[in-house]
C-alpha cells in the first residue's frame, strides 16, 4: 500500500533511530518479547488480556535464530537504510481513490500509525452511529479492528484469524 511509508508510526522511527527501541534488530530476549508486544496491542497496554501474545519458547527461538543467522547489527543496519527518506514508493496523498478497495487497519497498530492511515485515505467517522467509519472516497471501504496491534490482538489472536471472515 502506498500509505504504509508516510504512515508508520513516528514514535517508533523515533526510537530506532535514537536506539531506545530494538524493534526487531534482537540484541536481546528481552527485545524478542517487547517486539511481540509491539505486534500486538504495544509495550504499554496494560489492558490487553494476553500480556504476551506468544509463549516463551517461541521467543527464545526467534531469539536464537536471529542471533545464530545474522552477523552484529545487521538488523539495526537493514532498518536504518530502510527508513532513509525516499520518494520511490512513498505517496503522502491517495492518488488513486477511484480504485475499489477495502482496508482494514488495526486500532491499536503500533508500527503503522491508525489516525495516519485513516487521514491517508480520508475517513472520517459517520453521522450515522451504524455506520462506522466513512472515506471521502465512495470506492473505498475503511474498517477498523478494534483492540488490534499490528499482528496480534489483545486476546492474543493473530489478526488473519480475525479479519478472514470479511476478506474471503
Amino acid at each position: 500500500s502506498p500509505a504504509i511509508l508516510c504512515c508508520v508510526d513516528k514514535d517508533l522511527v523515533n526510537g530506532i533511530r535514537d536506539g531506545t527501541s530494538n524493534f526487531f534488530c534482537l540484541k536481546s530476549r528481552q527485545d524478542a518479547k517487547l517486539l511481540m508486544r509491539d505486534l500486538s496491542t504495544g509495550r504499554d497496554d496494560d489492558t490487553r488480556k494476553k500480556k504476551d501474545p506468544v509463549p516463551k519458547f517461541f521467543l527464545e527461538t526467534v531469539y536464537r535464530e536471529a542471533r545464530k543467522k545474522s552477523p552484529e547489527g545487521h538488523f539495526r543496519e537493514l532498518l536504518l537504510h530502510l527508513l532513509e527518506p525516499t520518494d520511490e514508493y512513498a505517496a503522502a496523498k491517495d492518488v488513486d481513490t477511484e480504485s475499489h478497495r477495502l482496508v482494514i487497519w488495526p486500532e491499536k497498530d503500533r508500527i503503522i500509525n491508525y489516525e495516519e492511515g485513516k487521514q491517508f485515505f480520508q475517513v472520517s467517522s459517520s453521522d450515522n452511529k451504524d455506520e462506522g467509519l466513512v472515506s471521502k472516497s465512495a470506492n473505498t471501504e475503511f474498517e477498523c479492528v478494534a483492540d488490534c496491534g499490528h499482528v496480534f490482538h489483545s486476546d492474543g489472536r493473530g489478526i488473519f484469524d480475525i479479519i478472514r471472515p470479511r476478506v474471503k
